[in-house]
């Protein structure tokens, strides 16, 4: 995502928000985490979230790098993924939260 080309970010970056938001779909509260499979299936959902995060935020960075080099439909395009993103941060923050909660820590996240 960091090395791609203006067309292909435009392209690629609403699947990678479709992906994410299907992810943030899974609405699971701390007091629910005490069923196995509920707290199996959110630790695959949180490993699965730090490496879409990590694509998302480079696309977000490569977009922001080359904004000022891009067309002005292109631009407006760009704009409207980056707010969608910083909504989606939201989200992901909360996400996060709730796996703070119940004591996921740094060594749990995959490399």
């Amino acid at each position: 995502m960091r090395t791609m080309s203006v067309e292909k970010l435009l392209k690629g970056m609403p699947t990678m928000q479709s992906q994410i938001d299907a992810l943030l779909e899974f609405d699971v509260h701390p007091k629910d985490m005490n069923n196995p499979v509920i707290n199996c299936c959110f630790l695959m959902l949180f490993k699965d979230l730090i490496k879409l995060y990590a694509c998302y935020n480079d696309g977000i960075i490569n977009l922001l790098e080359k904004f000022f080099q891009m067309k002005r439909s292109q631009c407006k395009d760009g704009l409207e993924i980056y707010k969608r993103f910083l909504t989606r941060m939201t989200r992901v923050s909360e996400f996060f939260k709730i796996a703070e909660q119940m004591g996921i820590d740094k060594n749990d996240i995959p490399e």
